[in-house]
């Protein structure tokens, strides 16, 4: 499991939901986890991971999470599973967090991940705030 990194355009709704009594941007629960392979580049290194995207790089497929929880009081984990005859052969090397409204709170870059036939992928992603 690894650390992602938030999004700014997540923290700006945090900060606008924090400041107002009575919050007109309702932070959305996280719910689905994207899968794309645009992680590193064509020599294989890992892409900058910059805060200020709004979705991946290269976007493969959306699912549903698997788990989301809280492992301690700044953080949130979700977990994301792509079954075994989904994206075969695909080398997966981000991952993102998507809300219930379709849009990106953080996201991580990995080294590949080749997706075999004959078993699920599984990625963890935990946002800390």
């Amino acid at each position: 499991m690894a650390t992602g990194i938030t999004t700014n355009e997540y923290r700006k709704r945090l900060a606008k939901h924090a400041f107002n009594e009575t919050p007109t941007y309702p932070l959305a629960k996280i719910t689905h986890m994207v899968f794309g392979d645009g992680g590193v580049d064509g020599e294989g290194e890992l892409v900058y991971m910059d805060p200020d995207q709004t979705t991946l790089n290269s976007v493969l497929a959306t699912k549903a999470l698997r788990s989301v929880d809280q492992p301690d009081d700044y953080s949130v984990r979700g977990e994301g599973v792509l079954g075994v005859d989904e994206l075969v052969g695909s080398e997966i090397s981000e991952a993102g967090l998507i809300d219930e409204e379709g849009r990106l709170v953080g996201f991580r870059n990995f080294l590949p991940k080749t997706k075999d036939s004959d078993e699920e992928l599984a990625i963890k992603i935990t946002l800390k705030f």
